[in-house]
């Protein structure tokens, strides 16, 4: 995890480089934290982000290994506004029926993969052969608690 922040960071974002530990910005610098989901696997962002405040936006980064070039599904149920990033790409913002998670659910689901009244948004990710790299930027401020789980399609 990285952050709070009060606005996006494209140095983050467009990071490459994986091993980077630690990210300068504007003469301060930052390192990545672990973050530690809850029991059911929810990656509480209300624990990083202010709901009353400037410092709206997180960014949380995971790792994925491909034994060769290929697409992988995630599936994603928010209380947040969310952006990914692979491997330093902008995949853009998660999406929930077409439409942009603006409007965001009430709830971050935590039986979204299985319950399809609870079925949040699904997003294809390039992985290339190796170390790949997901960064995904929340913004909260609408929930004080806000958050979010995903699940990789089988």
């Amino acid at each position: 995890m990285l952050g709070p922040f009060n606005k996006p960071n494209t140095s983050i974002e467009r990071t490459s480089n994986y091993n980077e530990f630690s990210i300068e910005i504007n003469g301060r610098s930052y390192a990545w934290e672990t973050f530690k989901t809850d029991l059911r696997g929810g990656v509480i962002t209300g624990r990083v982000t202010e709901y009353e405040g400037e410092n709206t936006v997180a960014y949380f980064r995971t790792f994925f290994d491909a034994d060769y070039d290929k697409t992988v599904t995630l599936h994603f149920t928010s209380t947040d506004e969310l952006a990914l990033f692979v491997n330093g790409k902008d995949l853009g913002r998660v999406y929930r029926d077409g439409y942009f998670y603006k409007d965001n659910d009430w709830n971050a689901w935590y039986d979204f993969w299985k319950n399809p009244q609870h079925a949040g948004s699904q997003v294809k990710i390039p992985l290339k052969k190796g170390k790949n790299q997901l960064i995904i930027r929340v913004r909260n401020g609408q929930f004080a608690s806000g958050g979010f789980f995903v699940y990789e399609v089988p």
